[in-house]
């Protein structure tokens, strides 16, 4: 099965992701704020990593920066998933990489996941 994570604080957008992953084959790990994900991702190389921007102790942008260095993320695919449109941060996405904005259907973000287009 593949494996993805979920870095995000709130329980209930959590639990909805877990269960569109679940429902295209991925088993999922989660974490609720910015220093639990960073030494998460030191022990697992996900698939997919579902990443809130606005996180408790560690910004979001910390996390992706860690992940686009860390040579056993390279290939780990980042969906950013936030509420804020107006981002700070310079973000630079890799191919693949997607940045979706709050509220999300579940629809498209199953559909980004799995490589569908969205029409969005």
């Amino acid at each position: 099965m593949r494996q993805a994570m979920i870095i995000e604080d709130d329980q209930g957008t959590r639990d909805i992701y877990r269960l569109v992953l679940r429902s295209i084959g991925y088993d999922a790990v989660e974490a609720g704020d910015g220093e639990v994900a960073l030494r998460m991702l030191r022990q697992v190389t996900p698939d997919v990593i579902l990443l809130d921007l606005r996180l408790p102790h560690r910004s979001g942008a910390d996390i992706l920066s860690y992940i686009q260095n860390d040579p056993h993320l390279r290939h780990s695919r980042v969906v950013i998933v936030t509420a804020h449109s107006v981002v700070t941060e310079d973000l630079h996405l890799r191919p693949g990489d997607v940045f979706l904005l709050k509220p999300v259907r579940t629809s498209v973000l199953r559909d980004v996941l799995i490589g569908a287009p969205t029409g969005t």
